[in-house]
């Protein structure tokens, strides 16, 4: 019985694995389509990372370091549970097991340690190029923060949506890659200089003749209008208006993910902020934070219930 159940969950966690694996490696494609990078970059774990640091104009090399900080991590994964299983009776009767220290040695602290600060470097670099990339496609820097939360959200709406790369907006792109920008158009399909226009004085008459007299300068018609004259005057741009309400969903939606009322008012407002001008950056990020969030707390809700109906028919039988 308990060869079968440790079977069935192996078999899951790879389905599971894979699914995350395909779908990732999809939205990394289609993000990538838009800045010419070529698709098979997408597919390969360390090197889709790395492209993605470098479309943000940040070393692709940190993807090493994230790469080096997960091997720790498992290693230490790994440590820890051949001690839980050598020391099996001692942990369950004497509590002995710390998932830090695990008794008394060094090695699995240097590994988490390590493993930790690695993937926190990386994990720094990867908010700074979502921020950049946010930008080269038309989004308000906002957007960093649904990627800091919710980073597969993030990088399903910048792969899909209708956003076109401009690598002008933020920080170069680094790389062998070319993204696309807006340039000027070259030289060449300019006209040669004097090629569709007729030279100096080859058809028009002599600068002396009566037409080419100009007028003196101070007839009616040269007078120019003095510079505080109403249609000298340029329109004075009106000031950005501050949506609110997107503010406030994107407070909600952080808080949300850590309690549960404020979860539900970022799904409120962030729709209404949507209807409103600007922030609609901040709208959708509170607006998926919000929804996130109040999915949360209902699984955890519903887990509590289920424990507490378990334990207590478990106490009467």
């Amino acid at each position: 019985m308990l060869d079968a159940v440790i079977i069935t969950t192996i078999v899951f966690v790879v389905i599971i694995f894979i699914t995350v694996y395909v779908v990732t490696a999809v939205m990394y494609m289609k993000l990538f389509a838009k800045a010419n990078v070529a698709a098979w970059k997408a597919w390969i774990p360390v090197v889709n990372y790395w492209k993605f640091l470098q479309l943000g104009g940040c070393p692709g090399a940190i993807s090493l370091l994230g790469f080096a900080g997960w091997l720790l991590m498992m290693s230490y994964l790994v440590f820890s549970f051949n001690y839980m299983l050598e020391n099996s009776t001692d942990l369950f009767i004497y509590g002995q097991y710390n998932p830090f220290l695990i008794g008394t040695a060094v090695y699995p602290l240097v590994l988490y340690t390590v493993g930790s600060l690695a993937n926190t470097a990386a994990a720094v670099f990867g908010c700074i190029s979502a921020y950049h990339i946010s930008r080269k496609l038309g989004k308000e820097g906002v957007w960093v923060v649904l990627y800091i939360f919710l980073s597969p959200v993030w990088l399903g709406i910048m792969a899909f949506n209708k956003s076109v790369w401009n690598d002008s907006l933020a920080k170069p792109a680094k790389g062998s890659e070319r993204p696309p920008s807006w340039e000027p158009a070259p030289v060449s399909q300019y006209p040669a200089p004097n090629s569709q226009y007729p030279a100096p004085n080859s058809q028009y008459p002599a600068p002396h003749q009566a037409y080419y007299q100009q007028p003196a300068p101070d007839q009616a018609y040269y007078q120019q209008p003095a510079p505080g004259q109403a249609y000298y005057q340029q329109p004075v741009p009106a000031p950005a208006q501050t949506n609110g309400l997107a503010i406030a969903s994107l407070v909600c939606g952080i808080l949300g993910l850590f309690f549960f009322l404020p979860a539900i008012p970022a799904i409120i407002t962030g729709a209404m902020g949507l209807k409103k001008p600007g922030g609609k950056g901040l709208a959708i990020t509170g607006l998926v934070l919000g929804i996130f969030g109040t999915l949360i707390w209902l699984i955890s809700l519903v887990l509590i219930v289920m424990l507490v109906v378990i334990a207590a028919a478990y106490s009467m039988g």
